[in-house]
């Protein structure tokens, strides 16, 4: 802990909480952001429970009839964090980056099993790399998922998923005091029961080594340029097929299924790999635009991509819908179509479209078609 956190927090580690509590004698564990509100939230991942911070208020006097929470003034209450030696500590921005990301992710896993989505590959590819990282213990993925079910069926406990496994931890909340970027009204520190008083250190074994130091530090990894599990799961943009040249095909693919954007140069896939390769991404990537894990498909409108649409014959990809209105992969063919004066191709696009076109599409293609009919 730095001498400047030191100097926030003082000689007794006073914490502040704004709001109303009512009787003080019956706060409840828990207190905010339970399993029913976390869904689409940006803040409150660090769990379920009464939030606090470092506010420079003065010093009140009050009597309490809960001694561990006091309150100094009209809806300011008052804690000192020695009395909960079991709050997981973070060090500094960057470790709260990654602790705050990967409990992000946890919630968003129970929110996909409340919704009846039981594929989370691909957020548990992340955990088991970050868990480790925070020094936090993670239960298999069947076993997390069968967690995630039950915190669903269990109307007794509303604390969030990331309450649930930080408990499972040994964690009776998250302490940021000193911590400017998460010290504060958006975030702040959490108890989850303000009722249980510990004197037991618990042990945050983090292995600062593998929180990376470029951008947000979200996907743990003690290799940033070298590690391309990495750089897949935290979303690098810059990804080419060449950035898998010293990889096999097998291992290509495994990347790629987690990967939440079309690759750059897309034709290099069958130079490096050969043609069956990039056959086997583009059904990778169609299957991954459908379900909306890939979501910006621009990329696919540039000359590289609409080639190797056309020469693997992965006519499939007209039915992505459109960029913006007139500008989609099919208009984009179809226009390729036209210009090489082939009616069979338009027509074969036509016939594997399985969506509504908008009325620019429909316009435009409609009046290429029938020039096409004409002159043939």
């Amino acid at each position: 802990m730095s001498k400047s956190q030191l100097g926030l927090i003082r000689e007794a580690q006073w914490n502040y909480h704004k709001g109303n509590l009512g009787d003080l004698g019956k706060v409840r564990p828990h207190y905010s952001d339970n399993k029913y509100m976390m869904r689409g939230r940006d803040t409150g991942h660090f769990g379920s429970g009464m939030y606090f911070s470092t506010y420079p208020y003065e010093k009140h006097n009050s009597t309490n009839p809960n001694p561990n929470l006091i309150q100094i003034g009209d809806g300011v209450y008052r804690v000192d964090f020695d009395l909960y030696k079991n709050l997981y500590r973070v060090r500094n921005k960057r470790h709260g980056e990654l602790l705050f990301n990967t409990l992000r992710i946890v919630n968003a896993i129970y929110s996909k099993v409340d919704e009846g989505n039981f594929n989370c590959s691909q957020e548990y590819r992340i955990l088991e790399r970050n868990c480790p990282a925070l020094g936090l213990r993670i239960p298999s993925y069947r076993e997390l998922l069968k967690l995630a079910q039950s915190l669903k069926d269990d109307k007794s406990y509303v604390g969030s998923f990331s309450t649930k496994i930080m408990e499972m931890n040994g964690f009776n909340g998250v302490n940021v005091s000193g911590i400017p970027e998460f010290d504060n009204t958006l975030h702040g520190s959490v108890i989850y029961d303000v009722n249980k008083v510990s004197k037991d250190i618990v042990p945050v074994n983090v292995d600062m080594n593998k929180i990376p130091w470029v951008g947000r530090a979200d996907v743990a990894t003690n290799d940033e340029l070298n590690d391309m599990e990495y750089k897949v799961l935290s979303d690098d943009r810059n990804l080419s097929s060449y950035s898998f040249r010293n990889m096999d095909k097998e291992q290509v693919l495994k990347y790629l299924k987690f990967y939440k954007f079309p690759i750059d140069n897309v034709s290099g896939l069958s130079y490096l790999f050969g043609e069956e390769t990039l056959k086997q991404y583009l059904v990778i990537l169609y299957r991954n635009i459908m379900r909306g894990f890939v979501t910006d498909t621009s990329e696919l409108l540039d000359r590289d991509y609409l080639n190797v649409i056309l020469e693997t014959k992965s006519y499939q990809f007209v039915n992505v819908p459109p960029v913006r209105e007139g500008q989609s992969v099919f208009l984009s063919l179809a226009t390729m179509a036209y210009w090489d004066d082939d009616l069979q191709l338009l027509n074969s696009l036509q016939s594997n479209l399985k969506r509504e076109l908008d009325y620019k599409e429909r316009e435009k293609f409609e009046s290429m078609k029938q020039e096409l009919s004409t002159n043939q």
